[in-house]
């Protein structure tokens, strides 16, 4: 599947580092490695998870970087299928785990799902899933004037958005 060149592309074009890493259930543990390699230069502080798969290799990489906290944000609990509801009974055991920190809900219904079954309302924050955004500082000419660190560690699909991500940087 190539529906993730066009923000390969864009990001190459902007100079900025891409190493793309197997997906699929059988290369969560085995990614952990090489994000933990890029990563650890940083030191960051904290590893932004979604998704049981993403928050499986944040836990994994956080063995590789212990003093780094993984934060998760949970858009939403669908339970429409067997599916769904196995991934969200995999996820809750995730959240409740010590691999997980701190919990981001979207909504109020998310946050009293997790109260009800039993997780910490301190390990819970509402955040509404919108931002006001600030007008582009305009002072910064190029990429080069600028100080940025980030990893993206998520799926370059449409659907992700990681155009918006690229133009932001």
């Amino acid at each position: 599947n190539n529906s993730h060149q066009p923000f390969v592309d864009a990001l190459t074009k902007a100079g900025v580092p891409v190493t793309i890493l197997p997906d699929g259930y059988t290369s969560l543990r085995a990614n952990a490695t090489p994000i933990a390699q890029l990563a650890e230069p940083a030191q960051p502080l904290c590893l932004h998870a979604h998704g049981y798969k993403g928050t499986l290799t944040a836990s994994f990489v956080r063995r590789k970087m212990p003093s780094t906290r993984v934060i998760y944000t949970q858009h939403g609990l669908t339970n429409k299928s067997f599916q769904t509801r196995t991934f969200t009974k995999l996820e809750t055991r995730l959240m409740k785990s010590r691999m997980v920190d701190f919990i981001i809900c979207a909504s109020n219904t998310i946050r009293d799902f997790y109260t009800g079954v039993g997780i910490s309302p301190n390990k819970l924050a509402y955040v509404s899933n919108s931002v006001e955004v600030a007008p582009p500082n305009q002072t910064a000419t190029s990429l080069q004037e600028r100080d940025i660190d980030f990893l993206y560690l998520g799926r370059l699909s449409p659907e992700k958005g990681p155009n918006f991500l690229i133009d932001a940087i």
